[in-house]
């Protein structure tokens, strides 16, 4: 993978995974503020988004883990092959 690829969807992944995570702290946030207003059954009715953002996030992050470990191998660049043994 040509490097100029590999750190634009790095980029790309990473600044993907910070607005999900952005997304879970302002679920959260929301959630703390509902209880503390003592409406504790709504906060926790709000903090079910927060799974699914905290899920994509990880994935995203492990994607552009995965493409800067190719992108920086013999076998990312296309140098090497299951055959070369």
């Amino acid at each position: 993978m040509a490097p100029s690829i590999a750190d634009y969807a790095v980029r790309t992944f990473l600044k993907a995974a910070r607005e999900r995570l952005e997304e879970a702290a302002a679920i959260a946030h929301a959630a703390a503020a509902s209880a503390e207003a003592g409406g504790t059954a709504k906060a926790v009715e709000i903090t079910n988004g927060i799974d699914d953002a905290i899920a994509e996030a990880d994935q995203l992050l492990s994607m552009a883990v995965t493409i800067n470990r190719l992108s920086t191998t013999d076998i990312g660049r296309g140098e090497g092959s299951a055959s070369d043994g």
